[in-house]
């Protein structure tokens, strides 16, 4: 088979040695660069690990919220109102705290 024009090899070549590879940063009189990692662990992480590190409270709590949601009390209109003020409070924005009109 020939295959001659675009993407043509040109013919077939004898396979031989190509010579050693070329390693990079190893030419004369460069050095190599000493490096070091850090890391650093924000504030709000450690409280989350610290969180993380008193399972039975946790496990505790997660009980009782499933047991409220479970029999209905979980969600209340005043909890909603609080979550609201929070959520306005946190863009600084004002909430009256009085009922939604939907």
């Amino acid at each position: 088979m020939d295959v001659q024009g675009v993407g043509a090899t040109g013919g077939a070549r004898p396979v031989g040695p190509t010579g050693p590879p070329d390693q990079p940063g190893k030419s004369p009189g460069t050095k190599p660069i000493d490096t070091e990692d850090q890391l650093e662990i924000s504030q709000a992480a450690r409280m989350l690990d610290n969180a993380s590190r008193s399972p039975d409270i946790r496990a505790e709590r997660i009980e009782q919220i499933k047991a409220a949601i479970a029999d209905g009390t979980y969600e209340s209109p005043e909890k909603l109102q609080a979550a609201l003020a929070r959520l306005f409070a946190d863009h600084g924005l004002d909430f009256d705290g009085e009922a939604l009109e939907r």
